[in-house]
């Protein structure tokens, strides 16, 4: 290739070598930075003088020549092309200044023989002018620096031009050459700039073409600076890869291949070993690369440092002390051999953290490292996975956790890994955590685990119901409690509450825990562990109902609890605390606030648990297809059989709204799933047999449903969880029981049921005081129904609405209020139709052609269209409106393109518009509690 940019040069090479022909000598260094075209300069300059004719006599050295005596000396007289005779005379010469002088046996060559040499290359300029040129002087043995050195101080009255080329820190070796050098009158220092942005973009022009080599000029400057050995490799590879003058595959893209790759290593190889071994450094440390460090990792001092980087920046590997390609740090780090790039990487690793580096810093150089005897480096892996797990990068957390394992020699430190680990691991499948509880149970009984990595496999084999092993974890933790220990007898109380919870046959069987005084005590201004107050919020409301401050309790975990694995426990807790409150709205808003914290984060057990509270409030607001698919999508998300005993929720749900929506062989199908029997010894298996229960009502089986209520009573009464609001058994059993027709015991377990709830209202007090009228003379009903539909229309539960409403409508019919009846018929079989509830629509309209019956809901609020909406109908309503499609809508809310087509629908028709572009003004501005 043409040399660009180099004419000053070659110009005043020229103007020395005719001085040279008139016969004056002269000596030319050409100082420039590996790689930036001084070979390129000397072979150029070497042609001109061949054409002028004059005779060139050149040679190269080399690092591996550097202690052959005379190397140097030898490539130019062997490419002199001389007489025989003159041939045999400089033969000899070599031969004879090769011997170590008698008196000077530590000599590696006769000093008088070297000047002969000298004399002997000086005589071929009687020919005439003659071009000793050697390109990289720095590797010349000290022989043939000799040699030069009495060539050069003889020159001025020769017709010999001697030409070097040299890096910019010249070694202690040349320090006599260059001491001649300057004494010379005739004397010219060239120095090689990198190539400019123009001439960059000359070169990248002629070889590929306009425009597209002015369009790739800067971004070849970015990659390679100015050093024309690498922007002639680019220039091969985007040739290669089409990118040609006139091709139809030309991009704009700068490719870098094979050329490239092999340019860098002719760069390091020619470069200084130092040099080298700073650029390897660099490409290790990457962006932690800095001056101090890299003196510490080479053991150099700070100034050889700088100079070695800006040799690099100058060579145009490097910018501001970093690789100016990502695929100029990827060849030097490929072109080190495994062991050599693994001990980089050690010894970077140590460095860092004996600086206190972040542990994720330092685990990105243990990576690299195939074994370390480090005691330190496992705890640092093991920190490292913990942020990895804060950050939610739980596949780097789970590599850092496995590495630590190949690197940890001690047993206690091996056992805590496998805890976090089984931690991380459940955050994306609990079937594949419980494969470590092995592991865990054999280090808890070897005394090798912590309290806390104990309490959470507690939980992880009571969430499989391993009673047996549970037990003894249990047990273990119990004793490690001493007297003085106050935080321990904390976290035991911690455990024994949320047993009574979740496990009350399971605390049975321990030793007594003192709960109920600690459930009793909470209150909205105790500041304590927000753990200890989430699951004393629970155990209140259960053992006896909800009241403000517990509310406002409940809603302070939730404020307070980022999401995270040892938080998650915790939020469920408070969320169950508020449905359990008949506070569905709070639930409902916290339940969208979490699951949109955890769609965006690798962990879709989070998912799975939030979208089964979530499908929890659905149903009991009456969205019986976002309650299904709520459902559906979190076995998605946890298989139902990864679910271990608290599978009873999900399930109970989704068999609760198949069942009301009249899809009965679907829930008949979900029944028959297996579920472990140590459910139904948990409050998972309160909700499941409530659900069976539901299911055998509504498909003509009285009697096995009233077996399923009373069973569910009577555990509930046991456990002290005899909340209406947690499983309403006794308004379930006395359905069961007018089924049968016992009407005075269904009277009587309603106004039990009523005695405990008191006379607030809620959502299960309209539940209860809707059975308690069908228990009623006809004429008696209407005054308990009117009130039920309040309360339940007060709650947001559309489904007990529509049956309280149908309820009363038949009462109206009984009575002769035909009127009434159809006016109240109407109602119930809009508000049903609406949640889906299909087998009810069917009793309330027999006949599907009753059009005066199948007229919508009207709504009376002149001001508020969107009162018409359901709370599932509003948030995809709002959605639609912003602009967002189906598909975005059903991955916002977590449920299917079908379900939204389904509500679309029926938005459409209740606000009397044809397209989604027409629903904003139809919609409030902002109703967070519903959207």
């Amino acid at each position: 290739m043409a040399l660009v940019e180099r004419n000053s040069e070659l110009r005043a090479l020229m103007s020395l070598f005719a001085s040279c022909a008139r016969g004056t000598g002269g000596v030319a260094v050409i100082v420039g930075e590996t790689a930036t075209g001084k070979t390129a300069l000397l072979d150029a300059f070497g042609e001109l003088v061949t054409a002028a004719g004059g005779r060139v006599l050149s040679a190269t050295g080399s690092p591996v020549e550097r202690d052959v005596p005379l190397a140097i000396v030898r490539q130019l007289v062997q490419r002199a092309a001389l007489a025989p005779e003159v041939d045999a005379q400089v033969a000899g010469l070599l031969a004879q200044a090769a011997q170590p002088e008698p008196a000077r046996p530590a000599d590696p060559v006769r000093p008088r023989g070297v000047h002969a040499l000298g004399n002997a290359l000086l005589d071929l300029a009687d020919a005439g002018p003659l071009v000793l040129s050697v390109d990289d002087v720095q590797h010349t043995d000290s022989a043939s620096l000799d040699c030069l050195c009495h060539v050069i101080r003889r020159v001025r009255s020769a017709r010999v031009l001697v030409v070097l080329t040299e890096q910019p820190r010249p070694s202690a070796d040349l320090s006599s050459v260059h001491a001649e050098l300057f004494s010379q009158p005739h004397f010219r220092r060239i120095r090689l700039a990198p190539l400019s942005q123009h001439g960059v973009a000359r070169l990248l022009v002629k070889h590929l073409g306009e425009p597209l080599g002015r369009r790739l000029a800067p971004a070849c400057v970015a990659a390679v600076g100015g050093n024309p050995l690498l922007v002639r490799a680019l220039i091969e590879d985007n040739r290669t890869a089409g990118a040609g003058a006139g091709s139809s595959a030309a991009g704009d893209e700068l490719t870098t291949g094979d050329a490239f790759g092999q340019a860098v290593l002719t760069y390091l190889h020619r470069a200084d070993t130092l040099t080298l071994a700073v650029a390897r450094a660099i490409a290790v440390l990457g962006d932690l690369s800095s001056p101090a460090l890299l003196g510490r990792l080479l053991d150099i001092d700070a100034d050889t440092v700088a100079r070695e980087i800006h040799a690099l920046t100058e060579g145009g590997l490097l910018a501001a002390g970093r690789f100016r390609h990502a695929a100029t740090r990827s060849i030097v780090l490929h072109a080190l051999s495994p062991a050599a790039r693994a001990g980089l990487h050690r010894r970077v690793a140590q460095l860092l953290h004996d600086e206190g580096a972040s542990a994720m810093l330092v685990s990105q150089h243990l990576f690299a490292v195939e074994d370390t005897k480090d005691a330190w480096a496992a705890d640092v892996l093991r920190e490292a996975a913990e942020q990895q797990l804060d950050n939610d990068h739980v596949d780097t957390a789970i590599e850092c956790l496995d590495r630590a394992r190949q690197f940890c020699a001690d047993e206690r430190t091996l056992a805590e890994i496998t805890a976090v680990r089984a931690r991380a691991t459940w955050r994306v499948s609990p079937s594949a955590a419980a494969r470590h509880l092995g592991q865990l149970r054999t280090a808890m009984r070897q005394g090798l685990l912590c309290r806390s990595s104990v309490t959470a496999m507690l939980g992880d084999l009571l969430w499989f119901g391993r009673l047996d092993e549970a037990a003894e974890a249990f047990e273990w933790i119990r004793e490690s409690v001493h007297a003085a220990d106050n935080r321990g007898a904390d976290e035991l109380r911690i455990i024994g509450l949320w047993l009574s919870c979740t496990h009350p046959r399971f605390l049975a069987r321990l030793p007594r825990q003192d709960t109920t005084a600690v459930a009793e005590q909470m209150g909205p201004a105790v500041t304590i562990d927000p753990q200890f107050q989430a699951v004393a919020v629970l155990a209140a409301t259960l053992s006896r109902g909800a009241d403000e401050d517990l509310v406002t309790g409940a809603e302070q975990v939730l404020q307070l609890s980022r999401l995270t694995d040892r938080t998650l426990g915790r939020v469920k807790v408070a969320l169950m605390a508020l449905i359990y409150a008949d506070q569905l709205d709070k639930a409902a808003h916290w339940s969208n606030v979490l699951l949109r914290e955890a769609s965006g984060r690798q962990a879709p057990t989070w998912q799975g648990m939030l979208a089964a509270v979530r499908a929890t409030v659905s149903f009991r607001r009456g969205d019986l297809a976002a309650a299904a698919d709520e459902v559906t999508w979190s076995f998605h998300r946890i298989s139902p059989r990864a679910w271990g005993v608290a599978v009873g929720l999900p399930l109970a749900n989704l068999v609760l709204a198949l069942t009301a929506m009249g899809r009965y062989d679907e829930a008949a199908a979900q029944l028959r799933m297996p579920v472990p029997d140590v459910m139904f010894q948990t409050r998972f298996g309160l909700h499941y047999l409530q659900a069976r229960g539901q299911y055998f009502l509504a498909t003509g089986h009285a009697q096995a449903a009233l077996g399923d209520f009373l069973a569910c009573g009577e555990m509930a009464v046991s456990w002290n969880m005899d909340l209406p609001a947690l499983v309403p058994w006794r308004s379930d059993a006395a359905t069961a029981w007018l089924r049968l027709g016992k009407p005075e015991r269904a009277r009587k377990l309603v106004e039990d049921q009523l005695t405990k709830l008191g006379a607030e209202p809620s959502r299960s007090h309209g539940l209860s005081l809707r059975v308690l009228a069908t228990t009623l003379d006809p004429s008696e009903r209407p005054r308990l129904l009117i009130r039920a539909a309040e309360e339940l229309r007060a709650s947001g539960d559309r489904l007990e609405l529509a049956r309280a409403l149908a309820e009363l409508s038949w009462a109206h019919e009984a009575l002769g209020e035909h009127g009434r009846a159809r006016a109240t018929g109407r109602q119930a079989w809009a508000a049903a139709r609406d949640c889906g509830a299909q087998p009810l629509c069917a009793k309330l309209l027999p006949d599907p052609t009753d059009a005066d019956l199948a007229v919508p809901l009207q709504v009376t609020s002149d001001e508020q269209p969107a009162a018409a909406l359901t709370d599932a109908e509003l948030r995809v309503a709002t959605l639609a409106a912003q602009g967002k499609t189906n598909r975005q809508i059903a991955h916002t809310l977590y449920i299917t393109v079908s379900t939204v087509e389904q509500h679309l629908t029926r938005v459409y028709r209740k606000l009397s518009v044809q397209r989604r572009t027409d629903l904003a003004p139809c919609l409030p501005l902002n109703e967070p509690d519903r959207v």
